[in-house]
């Protein structure tokens, strides 16, 4: 097993990004492997030597695009990252009327849930984030993207409040967002259309409240 240094002591960051075709899927597999062995056995225990067992990819190609299984992570990070930026944008193309809160904040979430679902080994990658300073920093730039974005759909809902309330508000459904939506995916089919309904309820309540 390879020891997990801290980020900070290492370049954590994609060696090389592919521009061929036949690249970029040979560095879609290695991460593709890479997240179902993190799933397996966690961001500490995983190997570059068992991503290359199970992907058929050899060690040398592995590095040829990471320096080191930090930087795997890393990459998986930023893809999260993007995945779940594209659904905000996603579904802000619907263009929805926000009079009608209900349907409003029922396709955001919606829309963030099919992201979190489709991302491989989220849990790990969440962990990630939160653990590791370099690719924590990645996390607040993103989060101030989406209060942004969160603060414009409270407005569009008719929700009136100074700058500083409106920035509290953010965060408040930022984080009931986040941590609803992955309590969702852990759950039963069942269970997890509860929460996502019961979700929709309090951001649906909140919007009231401060209409």
């Amino acid at each position: 097993m390879e020891p997990m240094a801290s980020a900070r002591e290492k370049n954590i960051k994609i060696r090389k990004r592919p521009t061929q075709k036949r690249s970029a899927e040979r560095v879609d597999r290695i991460l593709l492997y890479a997240a179902r062995i993190v799933e397996e056995v966690g961001i500490e225990e995983f190997s570059t030597n068992e991503i290359s067992r199970r992907s058929g990819v050899t060690i040398g190609s592995i590095y040829h695009f990471f320096p080191n299984k930090e930087a795997i992570i890393h990459e998986l990070c930023v893809r999260w990252l993007d995945k779940i930026t594209d659904k905000y944008i996603e579904f802000e193309r619907l263009r929805l009327n926000g009079e009608d809160t209900e349907l409003y904040w029922g396709s955001l979430v919606d829309s963030l849930l099919s992201g979190y679902r489709e991302t491989p080994a989220v849990h790990a990658v969440t962990r990630a984030i939160a653990i590791w300073p370099d690719i924590h920093e990645l996390d607040v730039q993103y989060d101030e993207t989406a209060l942004v974005r969160v603060g414009s759909y409270l407005r569009e809902t008719g929700v009136t409040a100074s700058k500083r309330e409106m920035r509290r508000l953010s965060k408040v459904v930022l984080n009931m967002l986040h941590h609803l939506i992955m309590l969702a995916i852990d759950s039963s089919e069942k269970d997890a259309k509860k929460i996502r309904d019961d979700l929709v309820s309090s951001l649906q309540r909140l919007t009231e409240r401060y209409q």
